[in-house]
């Protein structure tokens, strides 16, 4: 998935069990207030059940992994300290998440990540509206891998056709700045 928006969803934005995926300027978002369960905005694992495990790899770049809990992004089966194993491949890559454990740069599986940065989105959730474009202050502003951009012509644009390669670092999400 590119330039997605996955936002708000109630119990679960994004929840993958096995398979293999690819987000690159993605928004991961959940300010949904009106469910009686809310799920981190991105959750995954590699196992169905105890006895079914399923490969999961996923690759995240210049993305934003955010909302009102704690920890927005959550792994089911194995703890990310744990990662990888043969059935869980993750990487995490120039991207501004929202977690409650702060991975450390390791240049194989978290590059170049901002951890809690104070951070908003244009909410008000007693009306259902949200906005998921970047503020000039934003953290996710200039922080995002400039030649995956330049490398993947469909990245070169973000969500709405903002050019995103004329600064020397684009932003991370679905918008550009």
């Amino acid at each position: 998935s590119f330039n997605s928006v996955f936002a708000n969803g109630g119990v679960y934005n994004v929840r993958l069990i096995g398979g293999t995926y690819l987000f690159n300027h993605c928004t991961i978002a959940s300010y949904f207030n009106h469910a009686a369960v809310r799920n981190p905005a991105l959750s995954l694992s590699d196992r169905e059940n105890a006895e079914n495990i399923i490969p999961l790899k996923i690759e995240i770049n210049n993305s934003i992994i955010y909302g009102t809990k704690e920890s927005e992004l959550y792994s089911e089966s194995t703890p990310f300290s744990k990662l990888p194993t043969e059935s869980f491949q993750f990487g995490l890559y120039y991207s501004l998440v929202k977690c409650r454990i702060v991975h450390d740069d390791d240049d194989t599986y978290y590059v170049k990540n901002k951890w809690n940065e104070k951070f908003k989105f244009d909410i008000d959730a007693s009306k259902y509206f949200a906005d998921f474009h970047l503020d000039s202050l934003s953290a996710a502003r200039t922080m995002a891998d400039p030649m995956l951009c330049r490398d993947r012509v469909e990245l070169s644009v973000d969500i709405e056709g903002n050019n995103r390669i004329d600064e020397s670092y684009p932003d991370a999400g679905a918008y550009e700045y």
